[in-house]
């Protein structure tokens, strides 16, 4: 289930006494240890947004892209080995 920027931005603005960061960070590595790269992309960006100089939010972001780079080369490996059974057959 991927969460918009949006939600993400409505869910943290509802934080009391958290921070912003602390709050996007948490939902970011919550998110990224489930395997759902691109909402853990989400939240660090916006935990960069709100602490650009975080070295932590950068590494976990650049951590959530290389993920999400991955995931997407292997969907695209699979569609086209599918392709290639299919013409085969």
């Amino acid at each position: 289930m991927l969460a918009s920027p949006l939600i993400l931005l409505a869910m943290l603005s509802a934080c009391g006494s958290s921070s912003k960061y602390e709050v996007s960070m948490e939902m970011g590595q919550e998110a990224f240890e489930d395997g759902r790269y691109e909402d853990a992309f989400s939240a660090f960006q916006i935990a960069m947004k709100e602490d650009p100089d975080s070295t932590e939010a950068l590494e976990w972001l650049m951590k959530a892209k290389k993920e999400q780079d991955e995931a997407s080369s292997d969907s695209v490996e699979t569609v086209s080995a599918a392709e290639q059974e299919e013409t085969a057959v």
